[in-house]
């Protein structure tokens, strides 16, 4: 799997291994599941309170375009990946089981065809290109608000920056606990956000590699049946070897089958 995809289980989007055997009360495995479930409803809750702030802040200052396409931009982003987290959450088991199939039936191992195992792996080229982008743009709305407060606003500020343009319920500023706490808050949030775009997308991006490299097997096998064929000139003569190519013709029937459900 792509290495982005860690940022899943750092977030509780990944789904959990299942055993066959029925857990008992005590396992430790059972904490475990619980915890990382609890923890995986505390990014949900946690993004989605960071984008009520940000709706917040949109429907006050309304009439201003500036305010409102600087504060659309972040929000809707949010947005989308608070639908892509209660997604994954609320398809665990499906999520799991393709992921399964995919190991059986498209992942292509360099044992296999070492060949089409490295050209997979140059096509994701373009997904670490993406997630160096976006996280390069998560640490500028996490990182520039504190060079404004250190630099430029002062920390003695009354309003003090936050990583995106929000309205509270209460008042962040009052004393610096609540200030930090606000902002790792919100922060992090938006690491959320940003970890699973790129996350999920470079997801789909390998399972469509490998999807493609499958049909890239395939075409060399028909390939393959194909100049054997030509090659006999005593085909439909010899029983056995008619009996071979109608064997392997089924497999790649079968192969293509399996790719395309």
């Amino acid at each position: 799997m792509p290495f982005q995809c860690i940022w899943l289980k750092f977030n509780g989007s990944w789904p959990l291994k299942t055993s066959s055997k029925k857990p008992k009360p005590g396992m430790r495995y059972n904490m475990f599941a619980v915890t990382y479930s609890l923890w995986a409803w505390y990014v949900i809750v946690l993004v989605g309170i960071t984008i009520c702030f940000q709706t917040a802040f949109l429907v006050k200052n309304f009439g201003d375009i500036i305010m409102i396409t600087e504060n659309c931009c972040t929000t809707f982003m949010g947005a989308l990946n608070f639908v892509r987290l209660l997604h994954l959450r609320f398809n665990q088991r499906k999520f799991r089981e393709l992921i399964k199939q995919f190991a059986i039936d498209i992942w292509i191992p360099d044992n296999l065809n070492a060949n089409i195992a490295k050209e997979c792996r140059k096509r994701m080229t373009t997904f670490q290109v993406m997630t160096v982008l976006l996280s390069c743009l998560i640490l500028m709305y996490c990182v520039l608000p504190l060079v404004e407060l250190f630099w430029i606003v002062g920390i003695d500020a009354s309003i003090k920056p936050f990583p995106y343009k929000m309205h509270f319920p209460y008042d962040p500023n009052k004393n610096w606990i609540r200030y930090i706490l606000t902002y790792l808050f919100t922060a992090y949030a938006g690491i959320c956000v940003v970890t699973t775009l790129f996350a999920e997308d470079s997801l789909l991006g390998f399972f469509i590699t490998h999807m493609c490299g499958q049909f890239c097997l395939l075409h060399e096998r028909i390939d393959a049946l194909r100049n054997l064929t030509n090659k006999q000139t005593s085909f439909g003569k010899n029983m056995d070897d008619q009996i071979k190519q109608m064997r392997s013709l089924k497999q790649a029937s079968e192969h293509h089958n399996k790719l395309i459900w």
